[in-house]
């Protein structure tokens, strides 16, 4: 049986801080999150998907993230 990779709270949209900047997730692929910067220092305001920085973070680790923004 094929297993899915998955943690709870950790979703394509959530918000959470990360070194005291706010990063939103763009893909979960396997035990792996693509997040992006949401502040103007880090994505410059481009709509060229290619030039938005992003960063590749452990599932476990945006669920943890995710699950303590909103305390």
């Amino acid at each position: 049986m094929h297993e899915k990779h998955t943690v709870a709270g950790a979703y394509v949209g959530a918000n959470f801080y990360y070194n005291g900047e706010l990063m939103t997730i763009l893909r979960i692929r396997d035990d792996f999150t693509t997040c992006k910067y949401l502040t103007d220092e880090f994505d410059s305001g481009s709509e060229d998907e290619e030039e938005v920085v992003t960063l590749e973070l452990p599932l476990q680790l945006a669920h943890e993230l995710v699950a303590s923004f909103g305390r």
